[in-house]
């Protein structure tokens, strides 16, 4: 998801070679770019869910 957010010019029927692309790249660097986009979706998932969890706390209480 990181290549696609990077190279934009990636049309959709490419979807499907993916690994081809992944694997043209070099796999360390590639691996930690997956790494970093899934920390931060969970980070981001968890400072939303405590955020909603306080606001719903404050409107209820």
């Amino acid at each position: 998801m990181c290549y696609l957010i990077k190279e934009p010019t990636i049309k959709r029927k490419d979807m499907y070679n993916m690994e081809h692309i992944y694997f043209d790249r070099d796999e360390l660097t590639t691996f930690n770019d997956e790494l970093m986009h899934i920390f931060k979706v969970s980070f981001a998932l968890i400072i939303f869910f405590i955020v909603m969890f306080n606001v719903i706390n404050y409107i209820l209480y």
